[in-house]
Protein backbone atom coordinates (compact mmCIF):
# COMPACT_ATOMS: atom_id res chain seq x y z
CA UNK A 1 0.00 0.00 0.00
CA UNK A 2 1.54 3.69 -0.99
CA UNK A 3 -0.76 5.75 -0.37
CA UNK A 4 -2.89 4.95 2.94
CA UNK A 5 -6.07 6.55 2.91
CA UNK A 6 -6.48 9.02 5.84
CA UNK A 7 -10.44 8.66 6.36
CA UNK A 8 -10.02 4.49 6.61
CA UNK A 9 -9.39 2.16 9.95
CA UNK A 10 -6.66 -0.03 9.30
CA UNK A 11 -6.49 -2.50 11.81
CA UNK A 12 -3.95 -5.93 12.10
CA UNK A 13 -4.75 -9.07 14.23
CA UNK A 14 -1.62 -9.41 16.49
CA UNK A 15 -0.63 -12.42 19.44
CA UNK A 16 1.44 -11.01 22.65
CA UNK A 17 2.74 -12.38 25.17
CA UNK A 18 2.24 -10.83 28.98
CA UNK A 19 1.70 -11.11 31.95
CA UNK A 20 -1.97 -10.19 32.17
CA UNK A 21 -2.40 -12.99 29.88
CA UNK A 22 -3.40 -16.56 30.86
CA UNK A 23 -1.10 -19.06 32.22
CA UNK A 24 -2.76 -21.59 30.37
CA UNK A 25 -2.43 -20.13 27.36
CA UNK A 26 1.11 -19.71 27.75
CA UNK A 27 0.83 -16.10 28.53
CA UNK A 28 -0.13 -15.57 25.11
CA UNK A 29 -3.04 -13.73 23.71
CA UNK A 30 -4.93 -12.25 19.98
CA UNK A 31 -6.24 -9.23 19.94
CA UNK A 32 -7.38 -6.74 17.09
CA UNK A 33 -5.13 -3.45 17.43
CA UNK A 34 -5.79 -0.21 15.00
CA UNK A 35 -3.05 0.77 12.82
CA UNK A 36 -2.49 4.45 11.89
CA UNK A 37 -2.72 5.50 8.29
CA UNK A 38 0.66 6.72 8.27
CA UNK A 39 1.80 3.11 9.46
CA UNK A 40 0.28 0.93 6.79
CA UNK A 41 2.87 1.67 4.27
CA UNK A 42 5.18 -1.64 5.20
CA UNK A 43 4.46 -4.60 7.06
CA UNK A 44 8.11 -3.28 8.80
CA UNK A 45 6.31 -0.13 10.17
CA UNK A 46 2.66 -2.05 11.14
CA UNK A 47 5.37 -4.23 13.37
CA UNK A 48 7.25 -0.89 14.92
CA UNK A 49 3.66 0.28 15.72
CA UNK A 50 3.18 -3.02 17.40
CA UNK A 51 5.70 -3.47 19.31
CA UNK A 52 6.13 0.27 20.81
CA UNK A 53 2.43 -0.67 21.92
CA UNK A 54 3.38 -4.06 23.36
CA UNK A 55 6.10 -2.20 25.72
CA UNK A 56 3.44 0.65 26.90
CA UNK A 57 2.00 -2.06 28.24
CA UNK A 58 4.33 -4.73 29.35
CA UNK A 59 3.72 -6.96 26.55
CA UNK A 60 5.53 -8.17 23.97
CA UNK A 61 4.73 -8.69 20.13
CA UNK A 62 4.89 -12.59 19.34
CA UNK A 63 3.44 -12.01 15.48
CA UNK A 64 0.84 -10.70 13.62
CA UNK A 65 -1.56 -10.73 10.59
CA UNK A 66 -1.55 -8.19 8.24
CA UNK A 67 -3.74 -8.01 4.91
CA UNK A 68 -4.15 -11.43 4.98
CA UNK A 69 -0.59 -12.51 5.44
CA UNK A 70 1.18 -13.48 8.68
CA UNK A 71 4.24 -11.76 10.27
CA UNK A 72 6.82 -12.24 12.91
CA UNK A 73 7.55 -9.41 15.18
CA UNK A 74 9.92 -8.07 13.13
CA UNK A 75 7.67 -7.72 10.03
CA UNK A 76 9.23 -10.43 8.40
CA UNK A 77 6.62 -12.59 6.17
CA UNK A 78 6.20 -16.20 7.92
CA UNK A 79 6.19 -19.06 5.55
CA UNK A 80 2.78 -21.20 6.16
CA UNK A 81 3.75 -24.86 7.46
CA UNK A 82 2.99 -27.67 4.89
Amino acid sequence: MIHPDPNTEYFAQAQFKGPGNTPEDDYLAWSQQLIPPAKTDSPGHVASHLRFQAQRTGHSLQQFVWEGQKFNAMGRKISPLR
